[in-house]
């Protein structure tokens, strides 16, 4: 029986007669030709890590076309994290025109990374996408308090006797970073610490300790620190003032003999 590309003859041979006479009837020998079953398979990869994700075999006969799409797939990866990056299935449903080969073809994702910043932070156990409630959540870590971070120095004025002398002197540093959450895995990346200012250190000024009328202070200034760092802890500085020691006389004077007759020393 003569080949057709894609299908198989039944028979694929008519056997043939050694004599035929002029008294033999004509017979009608019928072939029929049935459409080969032929493969494709859809690959889905993790362009992030370079996995296969999960491969779906199809199948169909010769010529037709296949009613597999990937459009369920691909929501079933993008509720998961994923975002597409190609799909070279034919939108229309492979047509299995290639005999004897499996055809393949390829859907490439790859993991959503979603940033993060103090203005914007996420909340730990929370969907990423509220109209996706069993999507990704917010992982550990996104919150603003691990966005932020503050850094303080606090002066204050005392009496000896523990007493406020004059209002505290506070100077704060704010330093700030940002995150990358890899939807699919939960895992976090985060950037370099900074000021408001964009620079990895702050820093405290000098402080001259404010003047009290009959009042000493223990320092009269406290250094500045010109490298203060999202590390470092909050610092409170203790100045104490000490009440002066003031002194005076008593004089007694004679205006007759005009002369001094007694002087008295004070202090207190």
């Amino acid at each position: 029986s003569p080949s057709i590309t894609g299908y198989t003859a039944d028979p694929t041979s008519v056997a043939g007669r050694d004599t035929v006479s002029g008294t033999d009837l004509s017979p009608d020998v019928q072939v029929y030709y049935q459409a080969n079953p032929e493969k494709a398979t859809v690959t889905y990869e993790d362009t992030t890590t370079g996995a296969v994700l999960t491969t779906d075999p199809i199948t169909g006969d010769y010529q037709t076309v296949s009613n597999y799409r990937t459009a369920d797939r691909i929501a079933q990866y993008l509720n998961m994290g994923y975002e597409l990056v190609s799909d070279d299935y034919p939108t229309s449903g492979a047509v299995f025109d290639k005999d004897g080969s499996t055809q393949a073809y390829t859907v490439k994702l790859q993991h959503k990374l979603l940033p993060l910043t103090p203005e914007n932070p996420g909340t730990p156990g929370e969907p990423i996408d509220p109209d996706n409630p069993n999507g990704p959540t917010y992982p550990v870590g996104t919150d603003f308090e691990d966005l932020t971070e503050q850094v303080s120095q606090t002066i204050q004025y005392l009496y000896k006797d523990g007493r406020t002398a004059k209002p505290d002197n506070v100077q704060a540093v704010n330093f700030g970073r940002n995150v990358t959450v890899d939807e699919v895995n939960g895992t976090v990346v985060y950037t370099d610490w900074l000021t408001d200012d964009g620079t990895m250190t702050g820093r405290f000024e000098a402080v001259d300790s404010p003047l009290i009328t009959g009042y000493t202070a223990d320092s009269t200034s406290i250094a500045g620190n010109p490298a203060v760092v999202w590390q470092d802890d909050d610092t409170t500085i203790p100045v104490t003032y000490t009440v002066n020691k003031e002194y005076a006389t008593v004089t007694y004077f004679d205006q007759t003999d005009n002369k001094v007759i007694k002087t008295d020393p004070l202090q207190g």
